[in-house]
């Protein structure tokens, strides 16, 4: 057989195991729930790592199983962990305080809130500022526009920590020019 014949027979195999129907709901949760606790059976010791779960299971899984599994997902918390090193050395070079920073994210799923909640925890821990001033200091802009308070209804779970009590601005253009950011985010 050759190595053209093998890759392909592969991808057959590949895409076939694929093709299954996804599993949803309370069926889902219970594979989660199994898989994560023979994993943990098995290899005791285990870190899962939640790889692109889609937003509402993301943020669900990471609620539910941080404190009884050594977990994390990497667009909720890897990402959020590189930014906020790469904001602080930013900092040092410019002799700029944490505090002093307004933060503007073009993007509001999880990688953005991830980086967001981040933020707000280094600016009460680094910053001195409590967790509400911390997340004043915090805006998105999402597909619908900027994230305000009169979205409230129609705002993920996610997002509405970081709902301001602003005027609706629709484009990132309108935040930037009315919002005066120092940092610019992009997490889309």
């Amino acid at each position: 057989m050759s190595e053209r014949t093998t890759r392909h027979s592969a991808r057959r195999r590949t895409i076939s195991v694929c093709a299954s129907p996804r599993a949803h709901g309370r069926e889902y949760d219970e594979f989660i729930d199994e898989f994560l606790h023979a994993a943990r059976n098995k290899y005791p010791n285990v870190l899962i790592q939640f790889e692109d779960f889609g937003n509402h299971n993301a943020f669900v899984l990471l609620q539910r199983y941080r404190n009884e599994f050594a977990c994390f997902n990497d667009d909720i918390q890897g990402t959020a962990a590189v930014t906020v090193a790469g904001i602080l050395a930013a900092l040092r070079v410019t002799m700029k305080e944490l505090c002093e920073q307004r933060f503007l994210f073009l993007g509001a799923g999880e990688a953005g809130t991830g980086i967001g909640s981040l933020l707000v925890s280094a600016l009460v821990e680094l910053g001195g500022l409590s967790e509400e001033e911390a997340r004043r200091c915090c805006w998105f802009v999402d597909s619908q526009g900027l994230v305000v308070h009169s979205r409230l209804e129609r705002l993920q779970a996610h997002k509405v920590p970081f709902a301001h009590e602003f005027k609706p601005l629709s484009t990132l253009v309108e935040a930037i020019r009315e919002l005066r950011p120092t940092v610019l985010i992009g997490a889309s």
